[in-house]
């Protein structure tokens, strides 16, 4: 009968150890997890909504390295601390390193949705940015195939989208006068409703045979450039666009279009500058005509002066006193090709697409004073047009999108923000590799039997 008794205490106590042994993996799993899953929940609300940076953010990351472990264990799980066994050294390794990458892995994610909260609308949409009109703290921008784009720039760091308008083609000018848009797409014009800016509404449109190059508008009097037809002239007083005259010289390709005084001053690819009277707009005359050499782009009057943009021959100054003998006063050559030119006082700022954009002083003899400034873009960017309101520049560069730039700050580099993303991004992953070793040895401190 003893025999029978001491071989029933002994199985006893072997499925006692069992259970002991299964509940002390079954708890150090817990806890290691806990820190799995702490990692990711103090990640994010690191990110947001608190959304620290820097220092506060790593001294945050340490309170839940560090301090945080002790409530879990002790508070939540209610373990008995046991020295040598389950003490703050154990307490300290179990999880460290998966709660240290996780939590790096979710804040570094948060963050840059946080910063950039039109990441998933850019990654499917990228930007194509042509040309940006700024008026009463309101950004009209036309993006290509993203359409037309309306922004609330009262805050410069802070641009918020107020609405949209979808084109089916590349949105490539854009005039704004009232409550009417005057958007052009490939070779249609688009008139929109922009009373409501988060729902811009089309009005009516035009097309044209030939792609639109240019648009200028004068009380409801719209002129169009394109490849094909030249100059076009449209009526707009009404919804419907009609067309009241055109000129166009064979094999020209017209680019640009300035119109002062019922006076019109276009810029060609292979016929020079033409300036035309369009007093009746049915019947639009030559005026006079200016040979130059390359690529006429952007023409820009500042009273009896024309502006204009040569891509590879720089640009070119064309005195317009008589508007029947206009003539060349002179050409600065540029660096790369020149595709715009903006006039700000005596300041001219020309776009390079090597150099960035170059600012040019001059005095009142039309002579450049030698103080030549450049500003390179963000990422070395290729501007495509520019636009000035209240001493900031707006630079369209196409796939790289909008940059503004400071003009009291006009070619000094700039820096990027102390929480940008890319940054940040950085600064986590020189620990990186420190936590992928913390991992390690946590797998392994798991491992360890553990008797609470």
């Amino acid at each position: 009968m003893a025999k029978k008794k001491k071989k029933y205490i002994v199985k006893h106590k072997i499925k006692e150890k069992d259970e002991i042994k299964n509940k002390e993996v079954s708890m150090e799993e817990k806890f290691y997890w806990s820190r799995a899953i702490t990692g990711v929940l103090s990640g994010i609300l690191g990110a947001w909504p608190i959304q620290l940076v820097g220092w506060w953010m790593f001294l945050y990351m340490m309170c839940f390295q560090f301090l945080f472990p002790f409530f879990l264990s002790f508070v939540v799980f209610r373990l008995p601390y046991k020295k040598g066994k389950w003490d703050w050294k154990n307490i300290l390794k179990t999880g460290i390193g998966v709660n240290f990458f996780i939590f790096l892995f979710a804040s570094t994610a948060v963050h840059t949705i946080v910063i950039y909260p039109e990441w998933s609308d850019q990654l499917h949409n990228k930007a194509d940015t042509n040309e940006i009109i700024v008026s009463n703290e309101i950004a009209y921008v036309a993006d290509g195939a993203n359409g037309m784009l309306i922004l609330n720039i009262s805050n410069i760091n802070d641009r918020t989208l107020l609405g949209k308008f979808e084109t089916e083609g590349a949105a490539e000018n854009i005039i704004v006068m009232n409550d009417r848009i005057y958007l052009t797409v490939e070779n249609f014009l688009y008139l929109i409703n922009s009373s409501d800016l988060s729902n811009p509404e089309e009005l009516n449109h035009y097309n044209t045979s030939g792609n639109i190059n240019d648009i200028a508008v004068i009380n409801e009097t719209v002129y169009l450039t394109d490849d094909e037809q030249g100059l076009t002239i449209l009526d707009t007083s009404s919804d419907n666009p009609i067309k009241i005259g055109d000129f166009n010289i064979v094999n020209a390709s017209f680019q640009s279009v300035s119109i002062e005084n019922e006076v019109a001053y276009v810029a060609t690819r292979n016929e020079g500058f033409i300036i035309l009277n369009v007093s009746r707009p049915n019947l639009p005359q030559i005026l006079g005509e200016c040979n130059l050499t390359g690529s006429l782009s952007t023409v820009y009057i500042n009273g009896t002066v024309a502006f204009i943009s040569a891509e590879d021959q720089g640009f070119h100054l064309v005195n317009i006193t008589n508007l029947y003998d206009p003539g060349l006063i002179n050409t600065f050559n540029t660096t790369g090709n020149s595709t715009d030119i903006l006039i700000d006082g005596n300041i001219v700022y020309v776009t390079d697409n090597i150099v960035g954009i170059i600012r040019y002083e001059f005095d009142n003899y039309l002579d450049i004073i030698p103080d030549i400034t450049n500003h390179t873009l963000n990422g070395n960017g290729i501007a495509k047009k520019m636009f000035i309101d209240n001493n900031y520049m707006f630079v369209s560069e196409g796939t790289r999108g909008l940059e503004i730039i400071d003009l009291s700050e006009f070619g000094v580099e700039e820096e990027l923000p102390p929480d940008s993303s890319i940054s940040f991004g950085w600064g986590w992953t020189i620990f990186s590799f420190l936590s992928i070793g913390l991992i390690i040895i946590g797998i392994k401190k798991k491992t360890k039997k553990i008797d609470f």
